[in-house]
Formats: C-alpha cells, sequence, structure tokens
C-alpha cells in the first residue's frame, strides 16, 4: 500500500527529470544534512515518523515528500520550522508532511521566494511576530508562491507576548492560496498587507480568531493598494469570532462583515478594488459539517456539506465533478 502511495506522490511532483534522484531517509537521518547535499531535481523521500529540527531548502530546487500526517517535522521553537529565504521557486516543493512545534517564529517563513507548500498538516505552531502558520513576505520575481491543499489548524499566539500574529500572513507578495482548511486558529485566517495581489479561492475558513486579545476574522485586508489584483473568491466562512472579511483602509477607515454577509462584503470589495484581475465572487457562508473538529485527520467533508462541489466552477475534482472547497478539493486532495 505504501509503495502504491509513494508511486502516486512522486509522479505528481512539478517536475520530471532524468538525472533527478530518489533519496530515501528515515528519522534517524538529518534532513538538513539531506538538504545540503541534494542537488537540484531530487526528491527527498521521508519514512514515517518524526524529525526533529528546523530545515531551510537554501535554494535548492528539491521535493520533500513525505506520507502525510504521521510524517513530522518538529521544529525547535527558536526559529520557523522550514525557511524558504533564499530564491526558491515552484520547483521548490514541501509536500505530504507534519509541521508543527515552531514556538517563537511559527511554522513557515518564505521571504522573496515562491515555493510550493501542499497537502501539509500545518498545526500547533506557535510566533510571538508576523504568523504562526506561513509568512510570505514577498516573492520570486512574477511567480507566485502556490498554498494549496493543507490543514492549517490549531495554530496560537505565542502567551508570553502580547502580540496575536496571523495565521497566514501575506505582506508584499501575491501568492495562490487555495483549498486549504483553515481551521480553529486563534486569529485572522489571512492577513494581507501592503503591495499585494493574493488569489484566495477554495478555501474553508471556520472558527478562526479566538484569541482573548484579537477577535480574528477569515480575512483582514490591511492598507492594500486599491489598485491590487486580489481575489477572494469561492470561498466557505462560518464562525469566525470577528467575522468573514475585515477591511481597513490606509487611512484607519474599516468595514467589519459578518460570517453571513457574503454578498455586502463581495459588493464592497468589488466596489473598493478596481485592478483589472480583481474578483469577489461565488464565496458562501454556513456549517463546513465536518466529521470531526478537534482532530485533523477527521476534518473531511460530510455528504451533505455545503462545500462540496462549490469552489471556483472552472477547477474540478479528479471525478469531474465541480471541485470541493477545502483541502480535500481539486488534484492535490489531501485526503486522497
Amino acid at each position: 500500500m505504501f509503495r502504491f502511495i509513494l508511486f502516486a506522490l512522486i509522479s505528481s511532483s512539478l517536475f520530471v527529470s532524468a538525472s533527478a534522484e530518489t533519496i530515501n531517509i528515515t528519522p534517524s537521518d538529518s534532513l538538513q544534512l539531506t538538504i545540503d547535499a541534494a542537488e537540484d531535481g531530487d526528491v527527498i523521500v521521508l519514512a514515517l515518523g518524526t524529525y526533529v529540527g528546523d530545515i531551510d531548502f537554501k535554494s535548492k530546487r528539491i521535493t520533500i515528500l513525505g506520507l502525510g500526517e504521521d510524517t513530522v517535522i518538529q521544529g525547535l521553537g527558536d526559529n520557523p520550522v522550514v525557511s524558504f529565504t533564499s530564491g526558491e521557486n515552484n520547483e521548490s516543493i514541501l509536500d505530504s508532511v507534519t509541521i508543527t512545534d515552531g514556538n517563537e517564529q511559527g511554522a513557515i517563513l518564505i521571504k522573496d521566494s515562491s515555493p510550493v507548500i501542499r497537502r501539509c498538516y500545518i498545526r500547533s505552531n506557535r510566533s510571538i511576530r508576523n504568523a504562526s502558520a506561513v509568512f510570505i513576505d514577498g516573492e520570486f520575481t512574477d511567480v507566485p508562491a502556490l498554498i494549496n491543499n493543507n490543514i492549517i489548524a490549531f495554530n496560537r499566539r505565542n502567551k508570553r507576548e502580547g502580540k496575536t500574529p496571523a495565521i497566514i500572513f501575506v505582506k508584499d507578495a501575491s501568492p495562490e492560496i487555495f483549498n486549504n482548511s483553515i481551521v480553529r486558529n486563534d486569529n485572522d485566517g489571512i492577513l494581507v498587507l501592503g503591495n499585494s495581489s493574493p488569489r484566495i479561492r477554495n478555501n474553508i475558513f471556520f472558527r478562526n480568531g479566538s484569541s482573548r486579545r484579537v477577535l480574528g476574522s477569515g480575512i483582514r485586508l490591511e492598507s492594500v493598494s486599491t489598485e491590487s489584483d486580489i481575489v477572494v473568491s469561492h470561498n466557505l466562512f462560518s464562525r469566525n469570532e470577528f467575522g468573514s472579511v475585515f477591511y481597513e483602509d490606509v487611512d484607519g477607515n474599516f468595514n467589519r462583515f459578518q460570517n453571513g454577509e457574503i454578498s455586502e462584503f463581495e459588493e464592497f470589495l468589488t466596489e473598493t478594488f478596481t485592478g483589472e484581475n480583481a474578483s469577489f465572487a461565488g464565496n458562501i457562508s454556513g456549517d463546513p459539517k465536518f466529521i470531526k473538529i478537534r482532530k485533523v485527520e477527521n476534518l473531511r467533508l460530510r455528504k451533505k456539506s455545503p462545500a462540496r462541489d462549490s469552489g471556483d466552477p472552472a477547477d474540478f475534482d479528479p471525478n469531474g465533478s465541480r471541485v470541493n472547497m477545502g483541502a480535500n478539493g481539486g488534484e492535490f486532495g489531501i485526503y486522497r
């Protein structure tokens, strides 16, 4: 069974190279030393287990590939668990692992780079600044980072500090953030700041913003250029403590929309943003009807979930139906 899964995961990588090597390691091996020795195009395959230590891709165009939730990269607490800070592009891929125990700077740092983060369980991380799950600060030329089909859950602020960082923080970047389940985190699901034009599609924002100090929204847009090409489409918003969308302009004027005020925020943002490719449509509200919400492995959708067949009508699931919202939608569904 594992051989079949492994073959399927490797065959779905974004690149194929005749000279690429597959490097198999176990938790007794050093993941960082393996990265250091790898060549562009290599695939590092992680056996089940826990790999302790922070890692840095160091500009390598490689894939780190696990076998899902039980392949764990556990942070040490002083730095991001995973760093992309050397101009990595879409050939730098983190796939099918759990990222956890980031304690001071969160789980994943992306600075002036555009990697692919997909099918990962980003859970139980903390931060004293920026973002507890993913911080995207700048990007690699005009190539967007791809953040898709991840479970992003139970991430918190570090209680030693007064700040409450967002879960995903986008600053001066335009990533593609699609088909993620962003669930039960303690602040804004996504914070967008500055000269940013992210495409936020097919995600589920459920029960975010539970901090006692800050009541977060599903999405917070703060001082974003009105000429931005931002897209917020075909997402589901439910039970976020401060509502679905919070908007604040450069002068400090703000508008807040409740989880059920979908048409209201779509109309407002359509009037506010003048970018040629800006789009705000197809969003919905309602209980996503997860199997359970206490464990990440049970964030599957029940048959009558409103998130089923409700994603972007231009996107499809492997069975040919309209794509589901959330982490199991589309080509890289996390539970497949």
